[in-house]
């Protein structure tokens, strides 16, 4: 009996092949983009449900409070001489009221982080206290890659330590008006400058009060002259928002400067929840000249330029001392009704530096 031949089978040939490799990575060269927008579109979200839970924060605060919100910096000049200046930022105020009253009891004691005397003690040699270098989810936007931690050499009034002292990073911070100097609408001319030779743009650093308060130091930043929610020993409220509480912006984001890293040993620029730090300079006596400025801006954020102000596309991202953030085309703020909005980066000066300010009677535009 005969058997047939049977045909052979047909495979794929290499055209054949090629162009079903091509459709595909079409179809991935498609669908990439999507999911990379749909995982930014999450990021997005993520970082405004941190900015709506900090105003929930302040608000909580703010009524078991004489009706205020907490300072946006605070310290305390006790033996200058002798011991370093450490103020404390506003969010260390408001760890209770965002589920870290475990980090917020180990403020006190010896050799760690105390509200009535800061860091007084801390130098290179002593154990870092590791509650300061904490990282705290609800204060970092998870589209900002930076790492953990701010790295600082000069805690000690001025003076460099034998080892970098690190800070728990933040991306947040408290909105404390422009520059008092600056004509409304225009980028001023100011900057600060700390002892690592980094020089930021901003009126943060220019604005020293000589006389201070009972127990306190002088500082730059008053909301007197910047005209914001927060400043240095600042106390205020809903109250005190004459220009409706819609209209203001309260806190906003900044970004990690792309360059920063443990070696990276500066202050300017950077932001952190603790604003434990001083590398403005190391005054004495009764009138101290610049204790407490880079950790004013390290937790305060001004509207003196715009936002991601002279950062063009290209990284590095440059410091700042005002507001930016890695989301495209703007960053979100926490509005003083407690609703965030993103505000782009093409937002009018004015406008801008308008919704800075609690009180000052100006109308607000678009944004």
């Amino acid at each position: 009996m005969l058997i047939k031949n049977q045909k052979p089978r047909r495979g794929f040939t290499l055209i054949e092949l090629l162009v079903v490799i091509a459709i595909i990575a079409v179809l991935i060269a498609l669908l990439l983009p999507a999911v990379q927008q749909a995982r930014e579109a999450a990021r997005r979200t993520q970082c405004k449900n941190n900015l709506k839970q900090l105003g929930l924060a302040l608000a909580n605060y703010h009524d078991i409070t004489v009706n205020t919100f907490p300072a946006g910096y605070v310290g305390s000049n006790a033996n200058l001489a002798s011991l370093p200046f450490s103020g404390w930022g506003w969010m260390t105020m408001l760890l209770p009221q965002i589920d870290q009253a475990n980090i917020f009891n180990q403020f006190g004691g010896n050799n760690v982080p105390s509200f009535s005397t800061g860091l007084a003690g801390l130098t290179g040699t002593l154990t870092t206290p590791v509650v300061i270098t904490s990282k705290i989810t609800a204060f970092r936007c998870p589209t900002d890659v930076g790492i953990n931690q701010m790295f600082d050499t000069k805690i000690n009034g001025g003076t460099a330590t034998s080892a970098p002292q690190g800070y728990g990073r933040s991306n947040y911070v408290g909105v404390c008006g422009y520059d008092p100097s600056a004509v409304l609408g225009s980028v001023s001319t100011n900057s600060l400058a700390d002892l690592n030779g980094q020089t930021v743009a901003g009126g943060i650093g220019t604005y020293v009060n000589a006389t201070p308060q009972t127990g306190l130091v002088g500082l730059s930043v008053d909301v007197g002259q910047f005209g914001g929610t927060f400043g240095g020993q600042s106390k205020r409220g809903y109250r005190d928002m004459t220009d409706g509480s819609s209209n203001i912006i309260v806190v906003g984001e900044r970004y990690t400067p792309f360059k920063s890293s443990s070696s990276d040993l500066k202050c300017a620029g950077e932001a952190t929840w603790v604003g434990a730090l001083d590398n403005g300079g190391s005054g004495t006596g009764t009138s101290p000249t610049s204790y407490g400025v880079a950790g004013q801006a390290a937790v305060l954020g001004e509207a003196t330029n715009g936002i991601n102000y002279a950062w063009t596309s290209a990284l590095p991202a440059p410091d700042t001392t005002g507001f930016g953030s890695y989301h495209t085309g703007g960053a979100h703020f926490l509005m003083g009704d407690g609703t965030v909005r993103f505000i782009s980066a093409t937002v009018s000066l004015i406008t801008f530096q308008n919704l800075s300010r609690i009180a000052d009677g100006n109308v607000v535009g678009e944004f």
